[in-house]
């Protein structure tokens, strides 16, 4: 073999030539080379000396990293994603291969999220809104002021597609729910038991079978503790304010 070709055990970038390996087929000689990250790589010799070829592929690999890299940087520094605003890159990746970004909640808590995460819109908090739909806290929760238990708040998404056949009812304050009173006809935020105990009613258990806003509507009504309406009683739920009932 002349000097010329002579490369076995040379360096070419993250290359080193270990030995010939056949031919291409354009009849070129083919070289097996080892490249830094252990890959092995076939290459003709004048893409080797030329440094066409300077790796088994790894270098172009990190260069597109770099420039998604690059490119997501100034995408997502800086930016908000829900509660989440994003203020540091670092070299930890996911299993896909995605980058992760540290970023601070408005809680005030710092957390580590993929950029993927951050785009696709899976990742809006460090975890607390999932925690205030739990306890019922948290400006996003219909029952902000107050934990719904301990507050005795009536949901609509909870209740309303259950009273909907027999009680007018109606959406307000980010779903909390609101019926008209069996009485004078005001709208009113019923409590969670005064809700349970319709729904008893409904189902024909003993409990209290009407909505009242307060008990002196409750007292004032000759329905209260009846399961029917008197004769030529019309509920509330049909008219605006309920008239002076006749003698």
């Amino acid at each position: 073999m002349s000097k010329k070709y002579d490369i076995i055990n040379r360096r070419f970038g993250r290359l080193v030539v270990l030995g010939r390996y056949g031919t291409s087929d354009h009849g070129d000689i083919l070289w097996r080379c080892l490249c830094d990250c252990g890959n092995t790589k076939n290459a003709a010799y004048s893409q080797i000396v030329s440094s066409k070829i300077r790796s088994c592929g790894c270098l172009y690999k990190e260069y597109l990293n770099k420039k998604t890299r690059k490119n997501s940087k100034s995408k997502l520094l800086g930016k908000r994603f829900g509660r989440l605003v994003v203020i540091e890159e670092t070299d930890e990746k996911t299993n896909q291969g995605n980058y992760k970004w540290v970023c601070i909640c408005d809680c005030g808590k710092k957390v580590m999220v993929s950029g993927g995460a951050l785009t696709r819109g899976s990742m809006k908090s460090c975890g607390c809104i999932n925690k205030e739909r739990l306890t019922g806290g948290g400006t996003e929760h219909p029952s902000y002021r107050g934990d719904i238990i301990k507050n005795n708040i009536s949901l609509y998404s909870t209740y309303a597609h259950q009273l909907m056949p027999y009680k007018r009812v109606r959406k307000v304050d980010n779903n909390l729910l609101e019926v008209k009173c069996t009485y004078c006809g005001l709208w009113f935020k019923p409590t969670r038991n005064s809700v349970k105990n319709r729904l008893k009613s409904i189902n024909n258990i003993d409990a209290e079978n009407r909505l009242y806003c307060s008990n002196s509507c409750k007292k004032a009504c000759p329905t209260f503790g009846q399961q029917k309406y008197p004769k030529g009683f019309k509920p509330a739920t049909s008219r605006e304010v309920q008239p002076e009932l006749s003698g």
